[in-house]
């Protein structure tokens, strides 16, 4: 889970998907504990849709970023 939540190309994805994990464990599971692995699945599954590289990629420069061009 902490691999799929964090990403797998990155060195320290595994390491955020791992802090993701514990914290969702942490937050969703005192509140509706008979219901954390759902919600849990849930962020899993929209997180590999949304983000398929994971977490990790939102700290990465992507092209959804504006970059600044050098003249030619």
């Amino acid at each position: 889970m902490a691999v799929l939540l964090g990403g797998t190309q990155a060195f320290f994805g595994p390491v955020l998907g791992a802090v993701v994990f514990k914290a969702l464990g942490t937050f969703v599971g005192i509140r509706w504990l008979t219901t954390w692995p759902l919600v849990l699945g849930l962020v899993v599954a929209l997180v590999l849709l949304g983000l398929p590289r994971g977490v990790i990629s939102l700290f990465e420069p992507g092209p959804w970023r504006f970059r600044r061009r050098t003249p030619a």
